[in-house]
């Protein structure tokens, strides 16, 4: 997504386009993975620094150098050692960073050039083990992957006998024992199934906490806050309830490798401003001025299928009639002016001045599955003749009510629905009168996670402020946004059952 929008950025910025500000302006870096974690009758915090690095997100794919690996491993020693804020120095210029002192910058650039160096040194030397790694195997013969299995439970034992009495007391000693114990399973159950020869397909049907149990995680490591920072990162909870946990281990594998050894610049960014304003409005308008023509309000009431079971008729509702008469003709965006500027954004409600009908009383979600809200006029799609290709971006759960004759006439399209589910999340969002500091946190903004169910996740708002439009004597000081699963069904009940 991030490259799309570099994308979307520079065109717009090319064409003399500056209603939503600049790339480099979109976005906030986050280098701190704060997760709680209930211990001995405590919530207790463990702040996790994760290094950043010179790739530009959005620019390149793909893994990053051996320089900035070796960067990263740096940086991320010494913020374990000496704490975040002197790790925080080590960091590397991005685009998105914070700004340096002159001093800082101009030690970086002299040292930079030995980590380049030394990286690059260390890449050769690990080529070349490697292929001699494989030219010993051509001469003995392949190795005994069990061997190595158990050499990975013999320092995972070590572990044990080491830290396993004092992980149950002190803290500090819990994060190094899970730490140690989950990179010791991880390798273990990985060599026992084969997944370097057969792939992570072989793992994917198993749940992950079961995998990890099943090649003998420790029970402190199962529940360990980095795993319940994964799970509850994606609300990977069956039907929204926290004491169904699911989540694919070769899917949690995969994504999680990625995650940590491929991110670009920083581990995450956070949106300047909403996502209709960051992302959605810079899209809309990119393509609009590529002569797209978007027609707004408009609700898939049935999808129908041609004798080849492809997607040959679309029937949709119109809901709302222009006053000019054109149904494409809607302009979502609106100009916001605030402190720091005016910029286009896309609103909370329709624009109902360019609308010939009357705001519903009391206010209705045009955009929500169940509105009672109905339109008069009807279209109906043509492929050959109104559409080629068909880009389905609904909700799986939505597809037995719009594409009730699709599903029963393709098996493989009613497999899909029948087994591919959604789960619901919640969110609320929190506006304090006392800042951060005062509330009693310290550190950088974090991402947190592995908290109180049902809200486990919170992301710190109070950016916002800087593009919304307050009461001088009423702007907050904080804005806190908390996300979670929320219990409900699998699949969503029909549009007629409320």
């Amino acid at each position: 997504m991030l490259s799309m929008s570099k994308e979307v950025y520079e065109e717009l910025g090319a064409e003399g386009v500056r209603d939503f500000g600049s790339y480099d302006k979109s976005l906030l870096p986050r280098d701190l993975l704060a997760m709680k974690h209930f211990f001995r009758g405590k919530w207790e915090l463990w702040p996790f620094p994760l290094p950043s690095n010179r790739a530009e997100p959005g620019a390149a794919t793909g893994w990053l150098s051996p320089p900035d690996y070796l960067s990263m491993f740096l940086q991320a020693i010494v913020s374990l050692v000496f704490g975040i804020q002197i790790g925080r120095f080590l960091r590397p210029e991005s685009p998105f960073g914070e700004n340096r002192p002159a001093w800082l910058v101009g030690i970086y650039a002299i040292l930079r050039p030995f980590v380049v160096v030394a990286g690059w040194i260390l890449w050769a030397i690990g080529i070349f083990l490697f292929r001699l790694g494989q030219d010993l195997l051509w001469l003995f013969g392949d190795p005994d992957y069990l061997t190595v299995a158990k050499l990975f439970s013999g320092i995972r034992g070590l572990n044990r006998f080491l830290f396993g009495f004092l992980a149950r007391r002190f803290n500090w000693f819990f994060r190094i024992f899970t730490i140690g114990d989950f990179a010791c399973t991880m390798m273990i159950g990985l060599i026992r199934d084969l997944v370097p020869s057969k792939g992570l397909g072989v793992i994917e049907p198993k749940e992950f906490r079961a995998w990890l149990q099943e090649h003998g995680a420790s029970e402190l490591t199962i529940y360990a806050p980095f795993i319940g920072t994964w799970y509850d990162a994606v609300a990977a909870y069956e039907e929204g309830d926290p004491n169904r946990p699911n989540l694919s281990a070769g899917v949690s594998v995969m994504s999680v490798t990625k995650a940590m050894l491929s991110y670009k610049g920083h581990f995450a960014y956070q949106m300047r401003a909403e996502m209709g304003d960051t992302i959605i409005g810079p899209i809309y308008a990119c393509l609009k001025q590529r002569g797209v023509k978007f027609r707004f309000f408009h609700r898939v009431m049935d999808v129908v299928p041609g004798a080849d079971d492809e997607i040959d008729q679309i029937y949709i509702e119109q809901q709302v009639t222009m006053k000019n008469g054109d149904p494409a003709s809607y302009e979502p965006l609106r100009d916001l002016e605030t402190d720091t500027g005016t910029f286009k954004v896309w609103p909370n409600e329709p624009r109902w001045e360019q609308i010939k009908e009357t705001p519903p009383n009391p206010p209705q979600n045009l955009e929500s599955f169940y509105t009672t809200w109905h339109g008069k006029t009807h279209v109906t799609l043509k492929r050959g003749m109104d559409f080629d290709h068909v880009v389905m971006a609904m909700p799986v759960a939505t597809f037995p009510t719009y594409c009730a004759k699709l599903l029963e006439r393709s098996e493989k399209w009613r497999d899909m629905a029948q087994n591919v589910s959604g789960v619901e999340t919640q969110t609320m969002r929190l506006y304090f009168n006392a800042s951060l500091d005062e509330l009693g946190w310290t550190l950088p903004t974090p991402i947190l996670s592995n908290f109180a169910i049902p809200f486990s996740t919170w992301e710190d708002n109070g950016h916002l402020v800087e593009v919304e439009t307050w009461p001088k004597d009423n702007t907050p000081k904080a804005i806190a946004t908390v996300f979670g699963a929320l219990p409900a069904p699998e699949f969503c009940p029909p549009m007629d059952a409320v």
